[in-house]
């Protein structure tokens, strides 16, 4: 008895003791991954909020303004210290970014001057806004696209220079329908309210954040630094983009929107694009108390869009009426000394197919767009490491060269 009374309390005893050092272990690991943190989080250099800001290659801020009217007259516009009407954007754009947690900055928020700043800041930069309209049929109304165009930028101020740093594009796509044709007045109200609130169940900076918090980094690894620098628009294609926007702006446009989805697939990043004559020392960053030259580094890699097929087809099949927008387009690489290293063809046919009921209307100026955005962003998502085989086999003509070609393409490009 005596005994194991005995046995029973050593054994109690050795049994608290090890759960007490198990404990004391566990504590102190705890305690140490804590301190980890906190010295990590310690560790985080700091860059400042800069505020909203307009970019563009205009030579003038007036025609910078032109890409992006409403948003240009609310931070621009010189009635009050907050802007037109009392609208204070840069006070909207602070709020959704600050308490954003990023992997290696924190944000600084205060209300700091842009023409005061040194070191590294952070701006949301708006490059464009697009708004598409089409008639539907009287069953249907009037169909808009609105677009908005931007970057969650990292710049370092220096003496006399400001230096691009790190960027992650984004796109905002809103689409609506009215039974009546609106005013510019009323569209006008609808951009507005992207930048302003949630009304339409999105709001552009609430957005551009969650977007750019996993892949915007301060301290970038080594890149190869990747730039969309030329657009190719076919007659064909031209007569139907030119309903809505001039050649140019399009080009822009499509250049913004594969630079943006390039960078969302691949995680790296891209330079803001350049297209045509017009280089990246030309980029102008506007804040609402100054204007800044962007310096960007010279591309590694050179990227072009050749858009060159429009074609639509209509074809009865018992009651509805199916309607194609076909797409055609090439993808251009060349490396640093200019030697074309990559023609990719995809094209989309059968995916452009809809079906629609008797009289309703399917503008050109709307769905050709669409079509065009669409087979452009899946090309994208091949670049993410998972190269889509169903995809090559409806959109090219060769498919297992195209796998090739993007699978040595990424890896060259994008280290992946």
């Amino acid at each position: 008895m005596i005994v194991r009374k005995e046995s029973k309390t050593i054994r109690h005893f050795l049994v608290a003791f090890a759960t007490g050092l198990l404990l004391s272990v566990a504590l102190s690991a705890n305690a140490q991954n804590e301190a980890d943190a906190k010295t990590a989080a310690e560790d985080k250099p700091t860059v400042v909020w800069g505020g909203v800001s307009l970019a563009s290659h205009a030579s003038t801020p007036e025609e910078q303004r032109k890409a992006m009217p409403v948003i240009g007259e609310m931070l621009m516009c010189k009635n009050t210290t907050e802007g037109c009407g009392g609208i204070d954007i840069n006070a909207v754009a602070r709020e959704a970014f600050a308490n954003t947690e990023f992997r290696d900055f924190d944000i600084e928020v205060g209300s700091v001057s842009a023409s005061q700043l040194q070191g590294h800041i952070i701006t949301p930069v708006i490059t464009s806004e697009a708004i598409v309209e089409a008639f539907e049929g009287k069953s249907v109304g009037y169909s808009y696209s609105y677009r908005i165009f931007g970057n969650l930028m990292i710049l370092q101020f220096l003496p006399g220079e400001v230096q691009y740093v790190a960027a992650h594009p984004f796109i905002l796509n809103y689409f609506d329908v009215s039974k009546t044709k609106l005013s510019d007045a009323q569209k006008r109200e609808v951009f507005k309210s992207l930048y302003l609130n949630d009304d339409k169940g999105v709001n552009f900076f609430a957005q551009l954040r969650d977007a750019a918090q996993k892949d915007l980094r301060l301290n970038v690894d080594e890149h190869n630094y990747v730039q969309i620098n030329s657009v190719e628009l076919s007659d064909e294609v031209l007569a139907v983009l030119t309903q809505a926007y001039g050649a140019e702006s399009w080009k822009q446009q499509i250049a913004k929107f594969f630079e943006s989805n390039l960078a969302a697939s691949t995680g790296r990043p891209i330079l803001p694009s350049a297209l045509g004559d017009r280089t990246t020392q030309q980029l102008l960053i506007v804040f609402r108390d100054a204007s800044k030259k962007l310096v960007v580094p010279p591309a590694g890699y050179s990227v072009g869009l050749v858009i060159d097929r429009f074609l639509r087809h209509e074809a009865k099949s018992g009651s509805e009426q199916i309607i194609c927008f076909m797409v055609a387009s090439s993808i251009l690489v060349e490396d640093p000394y200019g030697e074309q290293i990559g023609n990719l063809r995809f094209a989309r046919k059968r995916d452009s197919c809809g079906a629609t009921n008797p009289g309703t209307q399917r503008a050109d100026v709307m769905y050709f767009p669409e079509s065009m955005y669409s087979l452009l962003y899946r090309v994208s998502q091949q670049f993410d490491g998972k190269i889509d085989g169903k995809f090559l086999k409806r959109n090219t003509d060769k498919p297992a060269a195209v796998r090739a070609d993007i699978s040595r393409l990424t890896d060259t490009l994008f280290n992946q």
